[in-house]
């Protein structure tokens, strides 16, 4: 086997999971990223881990993703807020729900709850009281920056390096063999390449070419003042899937940071300008606060979109290249499942795949 190191191009949250797993194994690995770890799109992130999704497939993924940032944050110094994350569904929905539920309630404590049981617990929180929801108590979110500063300090604790400010700028080959990635600086020999650079994924593939249906586009979160509300007044992190829209509370005081889904369900919510006003738009309808808001300030990024291009090794026999691409903004909370499939993929093993 070849003695140049295997290279992990993107420091982000899904890059600095496998390059730490890579370097405990004993690998020789090299993460590049022409910025600084966690500056892309990890940075905007609201960091949501989460279990239940109606797919069987995406819950064990992410069921994976939120045992590995749990054991994260107990041995290392990064802050797992087990707020609860609240979940509604559209009137069409309960029945998928409930049923993935029963697979799930038994591991992870997930459970339904109809109209009235969400009046119980949540009594006015919501101005639109949903059909029903799924509630996770065990679940929340994770600081994004201290978990991929954790995970770099993890793997070049075992032996990995680091080199930020490189820039790939191409993927070089000998014949359908990746031999290397190229940088500004020059080439850096690969035994193997794996690419976790966001909304960098499709210029990158197609400066090889490797052909891909992948598009960049932009994230945005934006920070909505509550008057009269603090810290002590936190409902859940809440997905709501009838407006696609999510958004969690600021830990610090009674601020909250709303995102928006991009999918073509919610193709036909009302487009808005980049300055908050969707988010106003979602607040007063779903919430009792919503009209005496304020947008502060929005944060924003690019990621990568695909037809569920997760993870996958380019064919015509090179299997030492694998691209983590087509998240549509919801990588986070399996990046450590996607991380031991590129390594598997490409040929060495990881163990504990989910």
């Amino acid at each position: 086997m070849s003695e140049d190191p295997v290279v992990v191009v993107g420091a982000g949250i899904v890059g600095s999971w496998a390059f730490r797993l890579l370097a405990e194994t004993g690998r020789q690995v090299v993460m590049i990223d022409r910025s600084d770890v966690g500056s892309g799109a990890t940075a905007i992130s609201t960091g949501v881990v989460r279990c239940f999704h109606s797919d069987l497939l995406l819950s064990t993924r992410a069921i994976a993703g939120w045992e590995d940032f749990r054991a994260l944050a107990a041995d290392e110094d990064v802050a797992f807020r087990e707020c609860g994350v609240l979940y509604l569904l559209g009137s069409t929905d309960g029945d998928r729900a409930r049923m993935e539920i029963q697979r799930l309630k038994g591991r992870v404590g997930v459970e339904w709850l109809d109209r009235r049981a969400l009046e119980d617990r949540f009594g006015t929180q919501f101005r639109e009281m949903p059909d029903g929801a799924v509630w996770e108590p065990r679940a929340g979110y994770v600081d994004g920056g201290q978990a991929v500063r954790a995970l770099v300090r993890l793997g070049q604790a075992a032996g990995g390096e680091l080199r930020t400010g490189t820039e790939a700028i191409g993927i070089s080959r000998k014949g359908a063999r990746v031999v290397g990635v190229v940088t500004e600086s020059g080439v850096i020999p690969a035994s193997a390449v794996v690419v976790a650079v966001g909304a960098a994924t499709p210029r990158l593939l197609d400066s090889v070419p490797i052909p891909h249906r992948l598009l960049a586009r932009r994230l945005q979160v934006d920070l909505i003042r509550l008057a009269g509300r603090t810290s002590e007044d936190m409902h859940p992190v809440c997905i709501d899937a009838v407006h696609g829209s999510y958004g969690l509370q600021d830990a610090e005081g009674g601020d909250v940071y709303v995102g928006h889904q991009v999918t073509a369900r919610h193709a036909g919510a009302p487009s808005f300008a980049h300055d908050g006003a969707r988010s106003l738009w979602w607040a007063s309808r779903r919430f009792p606060w919503g009209r005496e808001c304020s947008y502060v300030s929005s944060m924003r990024a690019s990621e990568c979109f695909g037809p569920g291009e997760w993870f996958w090794a380019p064919r015509g026999g090179d299997c030492r290249i694998a691209v983590a691409a087509g998240f549509n903004g919801g990588g986070f909370k399996v990046a450590p499942w996607v991380a031991r499939e590129l390594i598997r993929r490409i040929g060495f093993e990881i163990g504990g795949l989910g």
